[in-house]
């Protein structure tokens, strides 16, 4: 899937499920690389299942998350109707979504393991928006290791793997 056809990417949705105003105001910074590549980028804060019936207009579909450590407090993982969005995602168009973290590495295990592409950027600072976007297009190399592990752990016979 990756790296993206530049010639072929000209409309994107970016979807926000999150819990920091800051990670989604730098959503920006790649809606502006996004453009420097010819497309057009709208950007949706939250998601409802309706929302699904206007995916197939565009070329490809980004839904960034963030969860950040005590952000919000507790466990880290999404609550109430950020959870309910997390379930209704990735049920249309998902040969060309793209899932991405900016916060917790364990999204990926907890909502997008049905996801075919999925990038853990661990921060949502500008420049790392613009490298994303960067990366989707293979101007910048992604790399396939991931300092924490994307296997869940199993428990067999009292040994974890």
């Amino acid at each position: 899937f990756l790296p993206l056809a530049k010639n072929s990417i000209k409309k994107v949705k970016i979807v926000y499920i999150g819990y920091s105003d800051k990670c989604y105001d730098n959503l920006k910074y790649a809606v502006e690389e996004f453009e420097k590549y010819g497309a057009v980028c709208d950007v949706q804060n939250g998601f409802k299942a309706e929302d699904n019936a206007s995916l197939n207009e565009y070329d490809l579909i980004v839904y960034a998350t963030f969860i950040g450590f005590f952000a919000p407090a507790g466990g880290q993982f999404f609550f109430g109707e950020k959870c309910h969005m997390m379930r209704q995602i990735m049920t249309e168009c998902t040969e060309k979504s793209i899932g991405v973290s900016f916060g917790n590495t364990d999204i990926f295990f907890n909502y997008f393991t049905a996801s075919h592409t999925f990038i853990n950027a661990y921060s949502f600072n500008p420049e790392t928006m613009r490298a994303f976007v960067r990366g989707l297009y293979g101007d910048v190399t992604f790399t396939d290791y991931n300092p924490f592990p994307l296997n869940r752990i199993r428990r067999t016979d009292d040994v974890y793997e």
